[in-house]
């Protein structure tokens, strides 16, 4: 009778292993799906994302550091998001009435210095 209940503590203890080998692998998969999720986003994907909103004429990246959003609304300007996460609109007025963001970003599309590729 000891060598079945030695067998049977054995069979026990195999399964055991069995079942924590299997609970290892499946934490081991669902956290190597989670990561392949969330897989860091390009700049342009972020650019992309902007293209789907309503009332945007186009989106294109300018000087590689900023997101221009322009608006199809009349008088709707352009919505501006750098890539630190700062963001600013500039309606279409009189270079007068500009903030200093926008007014920056006329002078250096005047000067030929803001040079945007659209992505939609």
């Amino acid at each position: 009778m000891p060598k079945k209940i030695q067998k049977n503590k054995s069979l026990f203890g195999n399964i055991v292993i069995i079942i924590v080998i299997l609970v290892l692998l499946i934490g081991t998969i669902i956290l190597f799906i989670r990561s392949l999720n969330n897989t860091p986003k390009t700049f342009e994907d972020e650019a992309k994302e902007f293209c789907k909103e309503s009332n945007v004429e186009s989106v294109s990246i300018c000087n590689g550091q900023v997101i221009e959003v322009k608006s199809s609304l009349l008088g709707g300007g352009s919505t501006y998001h750098h890539k630190d996460g700062t963001t600013f609109t500039c309606p279409v007025i009189a270079p007068t009435a500009m903030s200093s963001d926008c007014k920056a970003i006329f002078n250096a599309d005047l000067a030929g210095e803001w040079n945007c590729i659209r992505v939609c």
